[in-house]
């Protein structure tokens, strides 16, 4: 059977070219200025300086507060007296703002894999080193009593860390709820569903092998575009149809009834997750034979199954794909299982299947040259790691065979959407 679909493999940098402003760094100046009363000021006026002064001195209200409170129940409500909107506030908004603040630098440039990047130190150090993981102690001691009073949960009180990990995990669900609500409105004020459509149109267009793919598949890693998505495509009889959509990490329109009847079927939809590559937890502690770790709730697997995932997955033929075209990923290392899998499905190495991979382009030839080799790179070392699972030769040489056999293509994307 003839191969005839192209898998487009969509990440943050697509949502960002059609226009959706959800890369971390706005979601962070959006959330954290709601937390700490900055007038919701525009992402250019943001001032770095400013919230860190908050911070300490929230922080520093609340060290002072716990020396005259010993019982946990009245430092909090003394503390909520002079904080009110603390109540709104959870662990992890305390750590992703105290490990971003610590940086010291004088922007906020952040990007999703960094979230996955924190999550994964946090839990290094919370769950297997036994202490917080910001480098000022102060800081640390401040989140520590804060998370053991919303948390209502402490290693000293005798708790598993089992118990622990499962409190933190409930209180990254509140953190990822509130994210799900900042896309969900970025959505509905904006152009995105119809940007989304013609980017597609353009990836299958310009795709730079000029194959005949008759069939488009989509494997997305953001939480916003969706299945109806696919069903809008397919009333434009000129192009070829989407025969498959996932969003693997969930939805951040998981609430709304109409998704529910339309993608789940009636089932409960995902909700969006946050979470880490089981390669990066290195060791997983045995015990009784049985390999144990708390750091095990916060990988992807797990978090996908707990989450029902599956159900907004369609059936996927890997047969058929002919070209692999991916846009906006950072292809970093959190999601090395996702690629390592799809290669290995479509036999990358041994195959005629070829791969295209988009980077971002403005027209300036110094940024576009930086981002060009960042792209060349990151796929240089996903490769790498693909290759190292047939055997440590297939790793050194993939990239030379797939360059040789002019099966590998980095694109400038030049298309920028408004919304």
């Amino acid at each position: 059977m003839e191969k005839d679909t192209q898998l487009m493999i969509i990440g943050n940098g697509f949502d960002r070219a059609c226009g959706l402003e959800s890369t971390y760094s706005s979601f962070f100046k959006y959330h954290y200025s709601k937390i700490f009363n900055l007038k919701n000021k525009p992402a250019t006026e943001f001032n770095v300086e400013e919230l860190k002064d908050k911070f300490y001195k929230l922080r520093d209200d609340a060290l002072s507060i716990f020396k005259s409170f010993h019982d946990k129940n009245n430092r909090y409500n003394e503390l909520l007296k002079k904080y009110p909107d603390l109540k709104n506030v959870n662990c992890w908004d305390l750590i992703f703002l105290a490990m971003t603040i610590s940086q010291n630098n004088s922007k906020i440039n952040l990007k999703w894999c960094d979230v996955e990047d924190t999550i994964l130190q946090c839990i290094n150090s919370l769950l297997i080193k036994n202490v917080f993981p910001v480098s000022d102690p102060l800081t640390d001691f401040f989140i520590q009593q804060i998370s053991s009073i919303t948390l209502r949960q402490t290693f000293s009180e005798g708790n598993s860390k089992d118990n622990y990990s499962l409190h933190l995990l409930n209180e990254l669900h509140k953190f990822e709820d509130t994210f799900a609500k900042y896309i969900v409105k970025l959505m509905e004020n904006s152009n995105y569903n119809h940007n989304v459509i013609e980017m597609i149109k353009n990836l299958y267009d310009e795709n730079s092998y000029s194959l005949s793919c008759n069939k488009i598949s989509i494997l997305s890693f953001n939480y916003s575009a969706d299945m109806r998505i696919k069903n809008a495509f397919n009333e434009k009889p000129r192009f070829p149809s989407i025969t498959h959509w996932s969003n693997i990490h969930g939805l951040a329109a998981y609430k709304n009834g109409n998704v529910r009847q339309i993608i789940g079927k009636g089932n409960e939809v995902p909700s969006p997750i946050f979470g880490v590559d089981n390669h990066d937890i290195t060791s997983f502690k045995e015990i009784d034979g049985v390999k144990k770790d708390p750091r095990f709730f916060f990988t992807k697997a797990y978090r996908l199954l707990e989450n029902k995932v599956n159900n907004i997955r369609e059936p996927f033929n890997y047969t058929d794909i002919k070209l692999i075209t991916i846009m906006g990923h950072s292809l970093n290392s959190a999601d090395y299982t996702y690629f390592i899998t799809i290669f290995n499905n479509v036999h990358l190495y041994d195959s005629d299947v070829c791969l295209e991979v988009y980077y971002y382009a403005n027209n300036n030839k110094m940024h576009d040259t930086q981002e060009e080799r960042m792209a060349i790179r990151n796929i240089s070392n996903l490769l790498i790691n693909y290759g190292n699972t047939i055997d440590d030769f297939h790793g050194q040489n993939i990239m030379n065979k797939l360059v040789l056999e002019k099966r590998i293509s980095i694109i400038p994307n030049h298309h920028k959407f408004k919304c």
